[in-house]
């Protein structure tokens, strides 16, 4: 959990160092990278913060992968504990 965790926040301190010299950028700050990073991995993904460089978009792939394994992990484990009674 702590390495997911840790995964969500170093790519969301880096996006804004990759996607704040292209055109077009919306990730301009360490905050609009957290906050992207964050609504990227939970599904929610509003649109308004959106990478526009190849990097950017790696790293929202990566993110959203995060984000499934995440829960995916957490409905697995939240599973097994109630068929264990």
């Amino acid at each position: 959990m702590v390495v997911l965790i840790s995964i969500v926040l170093g790519l969301g301190l880096i996006a804004p160092m990759i996607e704040r010299s292209a055109e077009g950028a919306t990730i301009l700050t360490i905050g609009n990278g957290v906050y992207f990073a964050v609504t990227t991995v939970t599904g929610v993904g509003y649109g308004d913060l959106v990478p526009v460089t190849s990097w950017g978009r790696i790293i929202a792939m990566i993110l959203q992968t995060v984000g499934v394994v995440l829960f995916g992990s957490i409905v697995a484990m939240v599973a097994v504990e109630l068929l264990r009674y």
